[in-house]
């Protein structure tokens, strides 16, 4: 009733009223607005870092050769991929499954430079029409992820999981590897061979994990009783790929790296 409705902006309130006014405060004005988000689009190409995060290189790394890397990036894993597109095929006809591909389809066509995405800006709506429509990409990272979890409960019913989401998985890494070999060899760009160079050597570990989860797989299907095993193993896994590309793209140095020491400052201690 409209009292509900009332007492949610109210308690919203103290945080929208003040962004309103700090909207209308704004210093960037409407043409900086329409360059950054325009700019800031997801492009198509950059969809590959869901599967390889770093085939565009990394910034930790000094070999990023993409548009933006912290706003563009859309990895959650090949183990939780694998289980989304698991969960996608064998429980298709469940209505949270269907609820959140589409919020994550929804959210994809915002993210990317599409007529739908374009309108948030051609209409100047607030706040929406003014920011990064790539970071629409963490609402498919999280649908992406609760449907994995329909992927992990069908996994641990016992039944057999189909291999058909997993080679369509598979097909992607084919094509990412055909790229690395072939660009280079139709166009002859110098700069492009250097980057396939790069995007060569980040595919092999997601390429790994991809053939060992596979793998995994076909052994649930024929030896059922080791599926909790198995599953460990994919958490594992899991636990790994983030670990590792988190102290990748955040190395730990030395405090003294940031606060060397001086004889002035010792001195003065």
């Amino acid at each position: 009733n409209s009292f509900i409705f009332v007492l949610a902006i109210g308690l919203a309130g103290i945080q929208l009223f003040p962004s309103l006014e700090l909207l209308s405060l704004s210093a960037r004005n409407a043409e900086t607005s329409a360059e950054v988000f325009y700019r800031m689009q997801l492009p198509f190409t950059h969809l590959l870092m869901l599967f390889a995060p770093d085939y565009f290189g990394n910034p930790a790394a000094n070999n990023f050769w993409g548009s933006d890397y912290n706003e563009f990036i859309s990895y959650i894993g090949i183990v939780a991929v694998i289980f989304s597109m698991i969960g996608l095929f064998h429980a298709w006809k469940n209505t949270r499954v269907r609820y959140f591909s589409g919020f994550a389809l929804i959210a994809l066509l915002f993210a990317l430079p599409t007529p739908l995405s374009n309108i948030l800006q051609q209409w100047q709506i607030p706040v929406l029409g003014t920011g990064i429509p790539a970071r629409a990409v963490f609402i498919l990272q999280f649908s992406l992820l609760v449907i994995s979890g329909f992927g992990i409960q069908h996994f641990l019913s016992g039944k057999k999981v189909s291999f058909l989401p997993i080679a369509g998985v598979g097909f992607v890494y084919i094509l990412l590897w055909g790229s690395v070999f072939l660009l280079p060899q139709f166009t002859g760009n110098t700069a492009l061979t250097e980057h396939m160079l790069i995007a060569k050597r980040n595919l092999l570990l997601p390429t790994g994990l991809f053939l060992v989860t596979a793998g995994l797989m076909v052994l649930h299907n024929f030896k059922n009783k080791t599926k909790y095993l198995i599953l460990i193993a994919f958490f594992l896994m899991a636990a790994f790929e983030y670990s590792y590309l988190f102290y990748k793209y955040l190395p730990f140095s030395p405090g003294s790296f940031m606060f060397p020491s001086h004889p002035l400052a010792t001195y003065l201690k």
